[in-house]
């Protein structure tokens, strides 16, 4: 005998889809059936045999018509795009609590699979504690103000409750900027007003935070176009990337490419199956309610922060009643037509990186293409830097010096790369410089004698190429940069800037596809450990000592911070992305705001250095960049680490993989630490080489000469300052 069981089967009106839509959900749904909302009597749905509403769609819900469903005992579903305004849902859950109705709002993002996939991973442990959420949302029409009561778009408000609920802790800290382009070459028919764009740099409890970027695509009126949208999620044993740049398919027609968008399946019939589940278990959602008051709550810190131009900090530990506790400071506005330019020089001035400055008629001007002998100075850090040099032509190392009184270990460094090379070692810096008749010194110590050794080898008349950081002390940087003012002779800081995606992204904007360039942001991850993960000291046992963890980590080339001080990711790699920003952008950084954590590593923790940080920058100009950077361990990214650019202009936008152009290589037993992916076709270390013989050879400086290495350093100095106080830093460019 069969047995039957009865199953409710909600019936449900759904706004914002057709026929055809409908149709595609029903068949994916249980236990209800849905039909379009169109097919109603208008302002009557208590009249009809429906049991619950749905909205979804560009459009608020009318107010009258879901507080008369409510009333009548209909369920609602709100799932628009638009964020229904925190007075509606204060009164819609009054009348709710009045009814037997089940009221819910749902944040459609969250349907997406790739965010609920995300979510999964870190409530099940996966990917560990969270550390750090960076969202990018661009959407191709501009934002309308009299659309919303709030000044934050809805896009926006979404991205924070997003950020909130994959953060879930308490939040503590709010800096938000709001740009706004002015309109460029207004003559052009074609010209595209970006409108205004924000960034939102939130602080959590636990040393969390989350860097939220909205803007305009820059799409042509009428043309429509797909949006875009990257999330990225750092844990501190994994970490989630979910980037509309990997979901595009490519055509070839007609002589051209166009990249064509790869969506995520209809979110729609999973908002409204997870709707029924809650109706039909009669849960209470009054808890859900209550997280958008906390986003409202956000967004009005927020348009504080925005305001004062100031770090506002969130009284109360309740994660749902943030409350600010700052006092209002005077109004600062990020805009580009509010700010002042200023005439500061840069090394990029006519966005070219050849800017000729400090010229001089030396005597070591080259008058033919010569060959330069180079000594590198000291070789106990990575040698990356003296076997990039050596791969140029013009270039050739004859001989590895060091002063005699340091340590035994760096001695035999030095005389084991003196052997690989087949040059002499000798003990004594000058007498190197004078005995080989050097014209390029290489130099690659101990962060603390970077600048002394270039210093020495200036003061001889020698070119210098240093290997990052800077220094570790700023008086050092600011004596090599009067030194090499003083001295006329060309230097070089090795950097990243020549790698096939940043020159290729370079001569984008300069050509002006983009317009003038607003924002940039960066991320610049470094998926290598550094040791014990962060916890693992056992209590009794000492910190981990940092020079003798990097003296012990050159087998692996991860020593780039070897030294007597400990330092952190910002001042290991941020020449990295930093200059990046300066060398796309072409101005220099003003003010800054960064939260660091160390999130990683014990000997991170132990001596109490940031492997995790977020950074907001205000640039000259009115432009705007942030960054987020970490050594945030191997299992994290399969090759190397994600890092990444996008550039918005006023006529439109770039979303930049670094390391492409790139082969996938996979064999069975390839080694754990073996890169999946193999960048191919670069010449960064040739075409760095040859801007410096071109610097020799035309007098000019180089493409991150001394000058704009401090203003890196004092970038980095803001950062980590900024760091301490939790406030706002000016950028200190005094010498």
């Amino acid at each position: 005998m069969s047995i039957s069981v009865e199953v409710m089967m909600l019936k449900l009106a759904v706004f914002g889809i057709d026929e055809v839509e409908s149709q595609s959900i029903n068949i994916r749904l249980r236990n209800s059936q849905v039909l379009p909302g169109t097919s109603l009597e208008p302002n009557a749905p208590s009249n009809q045999a429906i049991d619950a509403l749905a909205f979804f769609g560009n459009d608020l819900p009318d107010f009258d018509r879901v507080t008369k469903a409510i009333q009548s005992g209909k369920h609602v579903l709100i799932a628009t795009n638009r964020v229904i305004p925190r007075s509606q849902i204060e009164q819609l859950q009054s009348t709710a609590q009045k009814s037997s109705a089940t009221f819910v709002i749902a944040n459609p993002d969250h349907a997406r699979p790739s965010r609920n996939l995300i979510k999964q991973q870190i409530t099940s442990g996966k990917l560990g504690d969270v550390g750090l959420i960076r969202i990018i949302r661009c959407e191709p029409h501009p934002y309308d103000p009299t659309l919303n009561p709030s000044t934050l778009p809805d896009g926006l408000i979404r991205d924070v409750e997003l950020a909130t609920w994959l953060m879930a802790r308490p939040l503590e800290t709010v800096f938000a900027l709001r740009m706004n382009s002015r309109k460029a070459e207004a003559h052009r028919k074609d010209h595209i007003e970006s409108g205004p764009s924000w960034q939102i740099h939130l602080g959590f409890d636990g040393d969390g935070m989350a860097l939220l970027t909205y803007s305009h695509c820059g799409h042509a009126e009428g043309a429509g176009g797909d949006d875009y949208q990257t999330l990225s999620v750092i844990a501190s044993t994994g970490a989630a990337y979910a980037d509309d740049h990997a979901n595009q398919q490519l055509l070839f027609h007609q002589g051209g490419t166009r990249a064509i968008r790869q969506n995520e399946c209809s979110i729609k019939a999973i908002v409204v199956q997870e709707f029924v589940d809650v109706v039909s278990r009669k849960e209470n959602r009054s808890a859900s309610l209550e997280e958008w008051t906390h986003v409202w709550n956000t967004t009005s810190i927020i348009e504080q922060s925005i305001r004062s131009g100031q770090v506002v900090r969130v009284g109360g530990s309740s994660r749902n009643s943030p409350q600010p506790t700052t006092e209002k400071r005077p109004e600062k506005t990020s805009s580009i037509s509010n700010l002042p330019v200023t005439t500061h020089k840069t090394v990029n001035d006519d966005l070219s990186g050849h800017r000729t400055g400090n010229e001089r008629s030396q005597s070591f001007v080259a008058t033919e293409k010569k060959t330069f002998r180079c000594a590198v100075l000291s070789a106990v850090k990575h040698d990356y830097v003296a076997r990039g040099v050596a791969i140029h032509p013009r270039f050739e190392i004859v001989v590895v010096a060091d002063d005699p009184q340091i340590e035994t270990w760096a001695h035999e460094r030095n005389q084991q790369f003196a052997d690989i090379l087949r040059v002499p070692y000798v003990r004594n810096i000058e007498q190197a410089l004078r005995d080989y008749d050097i014209d390029v010194v290489i130099v690659s110590p101990e962060a603390e004698r970077h600048c002394d050794l270039s210093i020495r080898a200036a003061r001889m008349g020698k070119h210098v190429i240093q290997d990052k950081p800077m220094t570790t002390v700023r008086s050092e940087a600011e004596r090599l940069v009067s030194t090499i003012e003083e001295t006329g002779v060309r230097f070089l800081m090795w950097n990243r800037n020549y790698l096939p995606t940043i020159e290729t992204t370079f001569n984008q904007i300069q050509s002006g596809l983009i317009g003038r360039p607003l924002a940039i942001h960066a991320d610049f991850y470094f998926a290598k450990d550094a040791g014990p993960p962060k916890g693992s000291r056992l209590a009794g046992y000492p910190p981990i000592n940092w020079r003798v963890h990097q003296i012990a980590c050159h087998i692996d080339g991860s020593d780039g911070g070897i030294g007597h001080a400990p330092m952190g990711e910002l001042a290991i790699e941020g020449i990295y992305p930093l200059g990046y920003i300066r060398r796309l952008m072409g101005v220099n950084v003003e003010r800054v705001f960064a939260r660091g954590a160390s999130h990683f590593h014990q000997v991170h923790v132990d001596n109490n250095i940031e492997d995790l940080a977020s950074v907001t920058l205000e640039m000259e100009r009115g432009i705007v960049a942030t960054l987020a950077i970490g050594r945030i361990g191997l299992a994290s990214h399969p090759s190397g680490g994600e890092i990444k650019l996008f550039i918005q202009g006023t006529e439109g936008s770039l979303s930049i993989q670094e390391s492409h152009p790139d082969v996938g290589i996979y064999y069975k037993n390839q080694p754990v630490r073996e890169a999946k992916q193999r960048r191919v076709a670069s010449e960064n270390d040739f075409l760095l080489a040859q801007n410096f013989a071109e610097a020799i050879d035309h007098n000019r400086t180089t493409i991150l000469d001394a000058q704009a290495s401090l203003e890196v350093f004092a970038t980095f100095e803001a950062a980590m300052k900024s760091c301490r106080t939790g406030e706002v830093e000016a950028v200190n460019r005094s010498r």
